[in-house]
């Protein structure tokens, strides 16, 4: 019983998945990654090496623990100290694609519109630090642009 339902599953996750194209044709996804492939023999070749590693998860630090808010390498040739960096994170909502021709060589139904930004600089230099500036409305990537580029 148990069997079918996951044959049923794996069909509705297919179905599902297949709406991000114009493809007309079945899918095939991966249950580990959840990519989908137009033919069976192209998931056959993808499990091979896919299924090797467990499926990925995204663990969040806690802020209760400093030790693990920090970003540490094992070996230090790979760590390089910066003295400015930024931290960003975009909000974007999809907008239905009305020009066919300008999908390029995909089929893309539709596109990312950005909606908003929260940007951070970071830095050991007290006088360049500032807070952290969210912003959500019209020209995202204007106002992006500008938050980016305007002195401490």
């Amino acid at each position: 019983m148990t069997v079918t339902r996951n044959i049923v599953d794996v069909k509705n996750l297919s179905r599902l998945l297949s709406l991000r194209n114009r493809h007309k044709g079945s899918s095939h996804v991966c249950l580990s990654c959840l990519q989908v492939f137009k033919t069976k023999r192209v998931l056959a070749e993808h499990e091979r090496c896919c299924l090797v590693y467990k499926p990925q998860q995204v663990v969040y630090p806690y802020p209760s623990k400093p030790e693990q808010c920090t970003l540490s390498y094992r070996k230090r040739q790979y760590q390089h100290p910066r003295d400015f960096y930024y931290i960003c994170d975009f909000k974007a909502y999809f907008v239905p694609n009305s020009d066919p021709s300008s999908s390029g060589r995909g089929n893309a139904v539709n596109r990312h519109e950005p909606l908003g930004f929260c940007l951070h600089r970071m830095t050991p230099h007290e006088q360049y630090k500032t807070e952290p500036c969210c912003y959500t409305g019209p020209n995202a990537m204007e106002k992006f642009n500008l938050v980016l580029l305007k002195p401490a």
